[in-house]
């Protein structure tokens, strides 16, 4: 949680956050599902089987690429998580998804690093990404 912490407190808007419906009291409100993309991240990575979920979405006037993927619980957490007094859960499983680690960027810096035809062609490419569901048959 701390190294979130610290790679979200940069001023060029690249950060990461750890999130999920069940956190310990302590972790705060940035450790929720609190908007749109963080609820639909967790009924994603939990209801489709998909491996991540990405949008690219408007943030304080920027266009912002939100990345996230599931935070499985491995033997170690489980024995942890499931005992530790402060636990919300207290019958975890391994494999089960117990929060989505996310990424996010501002899009503007890619973009303008490339020149007008990589442009179109990674916007192509990124539209197709992202209107593509990331699913495990």
């Amino acid at each position: 949680m701390l190294v979130c912490k610290r790679l979200s407190e940069t001023a060029n808007g690249i950060g990461t956050r750890l999130y999920s419906p069940h956190p310990f009291p302590h972790r705060g409100a940035d450790s929720h599902l609190r908007d749109a993309f963080s609820r639909d991240a967790w009924a994603a990575l939990n209801g489709e089987k998909q491996l991540s979920f990405a949008r690219i979405e408007q943030i304080n006037g920027k266009r912002m690429v939100r990345y996230a993927v599931p935070d499985r619980m491995t033997e170690a957490c489980v024995a942890c998580h499931s005992v530790h007094s402060q636990s919300p859960c207290r019958d975890w499983e391994v494999g089960q998804i117990r929060g989505a680690l996310e990424d996010h960027y501002p899009l503007a810096p890619v973009m303008s690093r490339m020149d007008v035809h990589d442009r179109s062609v990674n916007l192509i490419a990124i539209n197709l990404t992202f209107a593509t569901p990331l699913s495990v048959g």
